[in-house]
């Protein structure tokens, strides 16, 4: 019976300390502008009344903003005339992760232009020289990396810091295939770079437009920069 009340008494303690404010560093990725609006709100309260108005980019850069939240959820959205939050999409922050980036996806939807899906953007979630795959789109994604099969369900992600059959020029062999009824379609082939001072990170999604399944790959060296900038300050 102790027991159960010990067990009961952490969880409490679990879920209040889950609900106090803190700060995550956060950057934002757009893979298309959607209905021409290219600035959104973020929030992680849940009254909607801290929020952090940002630009939207289609490229990675270093800029990392501060966003106060509660809970583990974030939603993204915008502030009507009154100054209310008006919710379009949520997401869950990773677990124990401090620096997130958010990927924004057109939705197609007018009301409600934007989707969005958090990753651990922090060095150790996310560490130079590795692969984030994720399959945002509505299909099966099957992959070969050097000589590794990788399936991966809608919405699943997988990271990759180990590679085989790697060139002596750093790169590694890929394909890429969508499941396309009983078929798989090929997405993509080719040849992907293991850099030590970047890490890579390839995103499917389903394009409300054409609604072909695409993918699309962006490299980045965030945690190289912080470094350097930490060692600059000291």
């Amino acid at each position: 019976m102790l027991s159960k009340i010990t067990l009961i008494l952490s969880l409490l303690t679990a879920s209040l300390l889950a609900q106090e404010p803190r700060q995550i560093e956060v950057r934002t990725l757009c893979f298309g502008y959607s209905n021409s609006v290219r600035e959104v709100t973020l929030t992680g309260d849940p009254a909607g009344e801290d929020t952090l108005d940002t630009k939207l980019a289609k490229h990675l850069d270093n800029h990392q903003d501060v966003l106060t939240v509660v809970g583990d959820e974030v939603r993204v959205g915008q502030k009507d005339g009154s100054g209310s939050f008006q919710s379009w999409s949520k997401t869950a922050i990773p677990k124990g992760a401090s620096e997130v980036l958010f990927v924004l996806f057109p939705s197609g939807i007018k009301e409600k232009p934007y989707l969005i899906k958090a990753y651990n953007d922090g060095a150790r979630g996310f560490p130079l020289a590795s692969f984030q795959i994720s399959n945002m789109s509505e299909s099966t994604l099957r992959l070969i990396v050097g000589d590794e099969p990788i399936e991966l369900a809608p919405g699943q992600s997988k990271n990759i810091s180990k590679f085989k059959k790697v060139k002596k020029n750093g790169q590694v062999p890929y394909y890429v295939y969508s499941k396309d009824g009983s078929e798989w379609k090929r997405l993509s082939t080719g040849l992907w770079d293991i850099l030590p001072r970047k890490r890579n990170f390839q995103i499917a999604w389903t394009n409300p437009d054409s609604k072909n399944v695409e993918i699309r790959g962006y490299e980045d060296s965030l945690p190289l920069v912080k470094a350097l900038l930490k060692q600059q300050a000291e």
